[in-house]
């Protein structure tokens, strides 16, 4: 009879604390955040790109605007990004629709530092609609 009244009291006092254990995430986590919005008003040259074997270095501006369009060298016309964490790593995607400096819209998985380290370093991105790839070097200004 006393082990019952005290397992009855420990559940009500569960009860009335609603004690929940902590919830911690580990850098790997799986949940969804976005990453758009750290890019706006960041600038970004893209210094090279290389397409097979040949390197090309075209030095044009992305200029991201909002949180879903960017620019390149300020023009009026405006193509649509986005980024996400890579579940399971510590990449984001990138993808830049319709790039016309890089001729079509290419995808990537870069570092998710990239942002505070303001470089991008020979990563590969692939055509969306090919199976073609390039890789890239983008330098935030």
């Amino acid at each position: 009879m006393k082990l019952l009244y005290i397992l009855t009291l420990i559940c009500i006092a569960l009860l009335l604390c609603e004690c929940k254990p902590e919830r911690t995430l580990s850098p790997l986590s799986t949940i969804y955040e976005d990453y758009n919005d750290s890019l706006v008003g960041t600038k970004w040259i893209i210094i090279r790109y290389d397409n097979g074997t040949t390197p090309y270095y075209p030095n044009d501006t992305l200029m991201f605007l909002n949180d879903s369009k960017y620019s390149i060298n300020a023009a009026v016309v405006r193509n649509n990004f986005t980024t996400y964490r890579v579940n399971g790593t510590y990449n984001i995607s990138l993808t830049l629709y319709d790039c016309s400096t890089l001729g079509g819209s290419y995808a990537g998985q870069v570092p998710d530092s990239f942002n505070s380290l303001g470089e991008i370093n020979n990563v590969k991105f692939k055509n969306l609609y090919s199976n073609s790839t390039i890789n890239i070097w983008l330098r935030k200004i």
